[in-house]
């Protein structure tokens, strides 16, 4: 990304180059490459997310497990860590504008299952097995997603996702 966007920057910011290709040539490369560069970005973007998710998540596993040690019941630290959830996805929400509720059912059950149970179970794993006990065992999640899918969404078993099954 870092270089693709380097030298998206450079063509952008040569005069010289647009000199010596001419605005005939230089023109369609730029626009080739500017599509190119978004491209990667939004393919990327999706990995970063999903990164800089995962680092917030075992943050948190850290902040629970510290709250836990001044004597919180787990049952209120769950909540705790729920309210905040709820109101930066409320905000979220609403400055996007996108309410269909009739449609959002199966978001409220699945918000039951996590973070609603899911998290009370989780509280309560960090304060008897410590954070990173805690995170290496949720870190099978994915696991249950993959198997879950296959069986209920009949989505296809291919080969990348049994790897990247197996590098759970």
């Amino acid at each position: 990304i870092a270089f693709g966007a380097t030298v998206w920057f450079f063509f952008i910011q040569s005069p010289l180059l647009l000199k010596r290709l001419g605005r005939e040539a230089f023109v369609p490369l730029q626009m080739r490459l500017t599509v190119t560069l978004f491209r990667t970005l939004t393919a990327s973007t999706a990995i970063v997310l999903a990164a800089f998710s995962a680092f917030l998540f075992g943050a948190m596993t850290v902040f629970v497990r510290i709250a836990l040690r001044t004597g919180v019941a787990p049952e209120a630290g769950a909540l705790f860590t729920i309210l905040p959830a709820l109101v930066v996805t409320a905000v979220a929400a609403i400055a996007r504008g996108d309410w269909d509720l009739a449609s959002a059912w199966p978001f409220l059950l699945a918000g039951l299952l996590a973070p609603g149970i899911s998290q009370i179970l989780f509280t309560f794993a960090v304060r008897d097995a410590g954070a990173s006990r805690a995170s290496v065992t949720v870190g099978t999640a994915p696991l249950f997603a993959v198997s879950i899918a296959l069986i209920f969404l009949d989505e296809p078993l291919v080969a990348g996702l049994v790897l990247g099954a197996a590098l759970v």
